[in-house]
């Protein structure tokens, strides 16, 4: 007998057909290592058909001060300058029931993502000068955020291994097997995700203009 399990919670992202490489120096990437590869994660299903449905999009806030110094004094009032979102996160399962035991036969995982940055208004009547420095402090903020999705793209590949390593169980033990692989998985990441802020400095916008602003 077949049913079907559907968990909803926070948030993510991932993009298709896309892999993920432990590298020997204990980090992750999503192109092959320089200085050599442990292991490499794969989206494409392997064992359990497992499917990663990750949605990116990019919103973004109005700044209406007319020049550059304004805007500065503006973002210096804020916590932060741009910020990355996560939701809709869920995990579906379809499991199998033998002998009172239950075992996942296929699961989904979905997580959207967004990068939420500043728009300046007055950006094209702006002087070269002041343009380019906006233009700089935003290659940086996505730059940023980019790292934020890439995060959350990992859990999502090392939780797509956790569930595909959960062999049978109890059928009355499986949910809650799974539900606290999400969980524990979420706790991970918004660890991983406050780690990478705190070494970043938070990106908060004071942080985000350097050195004192915009110079006059």
């Amino acid at each position: 007998m077949k049913r079907f399990l559907a968990a909803a919670g926070m948030a993510i992202a991932v993009s298709a057909n896309a892999s993920i490489f432990k590298c020997t120096d204990g980090t992750y990437q999503d192109k092959p290592c320089t200085s050599g590869m442990e292991k490499s994660l794969s989206e494409a299903p392997k064992g359990i058909p497992i499917k990663i449905e990750f949605t990116e999009t990019s919103s973004t806030y109005d700044i209406a001060q007319p020049n550059v110094y304004a805007v500065w004094a503006e973002l210096q009032k804020q916590q932060w300058f741009a910020y990355n979102s996560s939701k809709g996160f869920g995990i579906t399962t379809t499991i199998e029931e033998k002998d009172k035991k239950c075992w996942i036969t296929e699961a989904t995982l979905r997580l959207s993502n967004d990068n939420h940055l500043p728009n300046w208004l007055y950006y094209s009547g702006a002087d070269q000068q002041a343009r380019r420095y906006w233009d700089r402090v935003m290659s940086e903020a996505v730059q940023h955020e980019n790292t934020h999705r890439q995060i959350a793209r990992e859990f999502l590949m090392f939780l797509k291994e956790k569930i595909a390593g959960i062999g049978p169980q109890p059928c009355d033990k499986l949910p809650f097997r799974i539900k606290q692989e999400e969980a524990q998985g979420w706790v991970n990441l918004t660890e991983r995700q406050a780690n990478f802020d705190r070494r970043e400095g938070g990106k908060t916008a004071k942080e985000m203009w350097a050195n004192g602003g915009p110079t006059r």
